[in-house]
């Protein structure tokens, strides 16, 4: 068995998809023998091996007590040392196996109604006593714990419902998310967090915006199954822009600054009639990504 109903012990599709996806995080516990062909990592012994499926580099993550928390791109090969130091490092884009991960991937992908290839999967290796501080992601994950222990404190975002960017506690956000967020965002976890311990076999959905930190208790290896899930703004914008695009008096260059009184009510009529032809053609729920430009801007 692979998919949502191995990942999720307890869970069938249906009821992870109506009362969990992708909004509500969701913690489940079991035998790590279920999880054969969705990943095949080497352990701590052969860590050479284990940075090798990192593809093309590594991010480490130094937590500063003065200058804060920051990532940097290391080579491969320096990898295992700077474990050793007592770092943090995360793998974008691992390898994790062969055909029976993609089987994995491409069944996670229709179970959640994504477009192939939208799970992302990277591992991320941690020293006992290493930890990541408050902060929030723009997009959901799956953190399924393979060796060692990992303590995660979670809540969900009263700031900031899905939030476009990542963001640190305490550090200065980006432009845009301070014009959503003027009065800017907490600093400390909330009391109504929820505090649990991933182990062998343990399995977290993450879901995007949710505050949270972690401490390693002993060497831990995790991977995380990250989707960029696209938004209604993405698809919207997507379809605007290719509906502009046919025509063009959208295609020519901005020289006359007298047209835009027009333009706006153009673009009034425009938007208008997308809307139209997106009320007769449903999704019938499915959340498949826009075209491949629309992904680049939300990476």
């Amino acid at each position: 068995m692979i998919g949502l109903r191995a990942l999720l012990p307890g869970f069938t599709v249906e009821r992870f998809t109506r009362q969990h996806w992708p909004e509500k995080a969701l913690v489940v516990h079991g035998d790590p023998k279920r999880l054969r062909g969705l990943v095949d990592l080497p352990g701590f012994e052969r860590l050479d091996e284990l940075f090798a499926r990192a593809n093309d580099h590594v991010v480490a993550q130094l937590n500063d007590p003065k200058r804060g928390f920051s990532n940097i791109h290391v080579q491969t090969n320096g990898a295992p040392s700077l474990f050793r130091r007592g770092l943090s490092l995360y793998a974008p884009n691992a390898v994790l196996g062969g055909k029976q991960t993609a089987r994995w991937l491409a069944t996670l992908e229709d179970e959640l109604g994504l477009d192939r290839g939208l799970i992302r999967p990277a591992f991320f290796v941690s020293p006992r006593g290493a930890g990541a501080n408050l902060h929030f992601d723009s997009q959901e994950s799956f953190v399924v714990q393979l060796l060692g222990r990992k303590r995660w404190t979670f809540a969900p975002n009263e700031d900031l419902a899905f939030p476009p960017g990542n963001y640190v506690a305490g550090t200065p956000p980006s432009a845009e998310l301070k014009q959503l967020r003027p009065r800017g965002f907490i600093t400390r976890m909330p009391k109504h967090a929820v505090t649990v311990t991933l182990s062998p076999g343990s399995v977290l959905f993450v879901p995007r915006g949710w505050w949270h930190q972690t401490l390693t208790v002993e060497d831990s290896l995790h991977i995380d199954l990250t989707m960029q899930v696209p938004t209604w703004s993405d698809a919207v914008l997507t379809l605007l822009q290719r509906r502009l695009r046919a025509q063009s008096r959208w295609r020519k260059p901005m020289t006359n600054p007298e047209w835009a009184a027009s333009a706006f009510d153009q673009l009034h009529a425009e938007v208008d009639s997308l809307a139209q032809s997106m009320r007769a053609a449903p999704s019938h729920g499915r959340t498949k990504s826009p075209p491949a430009s629309a992904k680049a801007r939300a990476k």
